[in-house]
């Protein structure tokens, strides 16, 4: 998305929400919506806002034309996805199946909620199944638990199939 369209739509939601931003939630729905990048991550601690951030984002995405999907390993964090984020979000499961049989992403960008705990050879396939119908995926990681570094090697690892 280009720039002023996501700064105007950011200010829309923000307004719209009665909410407004930290410095850093808006330096990443920017980052999100503008950057350009085929896979981005978004790591975070508990409670740090990566839903409001999502759901921002969205907002961006949704208001420069492009459709918006999610995928949560668990129904209820898919539930929650939708709920929370206004992102209409299905199980990795589903989405697996549904890349089998050939319906593929179904989406301009793909929100993948928890992304640390899905499976390699699962986000494997969603990420080329990502870059076959040139969507986006951006992944959401909490910090609270494991550290931060499969999800940063798993990241460059999913980066390179995409290439």
């Amino acid at each position: 998305v280009a720039g002023w369209p996501a700064a105007a739509a950011l200010r829309t939601w923000q307004v719209d929400r009665g909410l407004t931003l930290s410095g850093e939630q808006a330096a990443a729905v920017r980052r999100l919506t503008t950057a350009g990048h085929a896979v981005e991550a978004m790591v975070g601690v508990a409670g740090a806002g990566k839903t409001t951030i999502m759901d921002a984002a969205r907002t961006v995405w949704q208001d420069a034309g492009l459709t918006v999907a999610g995928a949560a390993t668990a129904a209820v964090a898919a539930q929650t996805l939708h709920a929370e984020a206004g992102i209409a979000s299905r199980t990795i499961a589903r989405l697996r199946l549904d890349i089998t049989q050939g319906r593929g992403i179904g989406a301009d960008v793909l929100v993948v909620d928890e992304a640390a705990m899905v499976d390699d050879r699962d986000l494997a396939a969603i990420v080329a199944a990502a870059a076959r119908e040139q969507a986006k995926v951006d992944a959401e990681r909490s910090l609270a638990g494991p550290s931060a570094a499969p999800v940063r090697r798993r990241r460059r690892t999913t980066e390179e199939a995409v290439e």
